[in-house]
C-alpha cells in the first residue's frame, strides 16, 4: 500500500485508520477472551474502513497481545505465555473469531467440509487455527502453481530446492 496508489476498495488512509482502530481492542486483550478481542478489533476496523484491511494482522496480533499482557511477574518468556494463550482457547473463542472473519469478508477464502468459517465451529480456536494452517500450507506449497513462485518453465529452477520438479505440481 502506498499513499500514491489505492486499491479499488481501500485507500492508504483506510489502512492507517484500521491500524489505529484495533489499538483499544488489543490494549484490552489481557482482560477479554481471545475470540472477543479478535471480534472487537474487526468490528472497530469495520467502523473505519470499507473493506478488509487488517484481518490477517488482527489474527496474528490478538494472541500475541493477550500473551504479552498476561505475562507472569516471574519473567517467563513471551513464547511460553503465547503457548498458554493458545492452549486455553475455547469453542466460544472460535465462534467469535469465525464471526469476525465473516464480518471482515476476506477475498479468496474458499470452502471446506470441516470447520468452515461459514458454519458454527465445534472445536477450540487453537484447533481451528491448526486446521486452517494445514489448509493454507497445501494451497501455498512451493510446488503449487498458486504458491510463492510462478509456473513458467524458467521458474522451476528455484523450486528444485523444495524438491519440486517440472512434472510434479502439488
Amino acid at each position: 500500500m502506498s499513499p500514491f496508489a489505492a486499491f479499488r476498495d481501500a485507500t492508504y488512509e483506510d489502512f492507517l485508520a484500521s491500524a489505529v482502530a484495533i489499538g483499544p481492542a488489543l490494549a484490552a486483550a489481557g482482560d477479554h477472551p481471545l475470540g472477543a478481542t479478535i471480534r472487537a478489533a474487526v468490528e472497530a476496523t469495520a467502523r473505519w474502513a470499507p473493506s478488509n484491511t487488517n484481518l490477517g494482522l488482527v489474527l496474528l496480533l490478538a494472541p500475541l497481545a493477550r500473551a504479552a499482557l498476561r505475562l507472569p511477574p516471574d519473567g517467563a518468556p513471551l513464547r511460553s505465555a503465547l503457548a498458554a494463550t493458545l492452549a486455553e482457547t475455547t469453542v466460544a473463542d472460535a465462534r467469535e473469531a469465525y464471526a469476525a472473519i465473516r464480518r471482515a469478508a476476506p477475498g479468496g477464502l474458499g470452502r471446506t467440509r470441516d470447520q468452515d468459517v461459514a458454519g458454527t465451529p465445534t472445536v477450540t480456536l487453537r484447533e481451528a487455527m491448526a486446521l486452517g494452517a494445514t489448509r493454507s500450507s497445501k494451497r501455498t506449497s512451493p510446488c503449487s502453481p498458486r504458491g510463492p513462485t510462478h509456473t513458467s518453465r524458467a521458474s522451476w529452477a528455484p523450486r528444485k530446492r523444495f524438491g519440486c520438479s517440472a512434472g510434479r505440481v502439488a
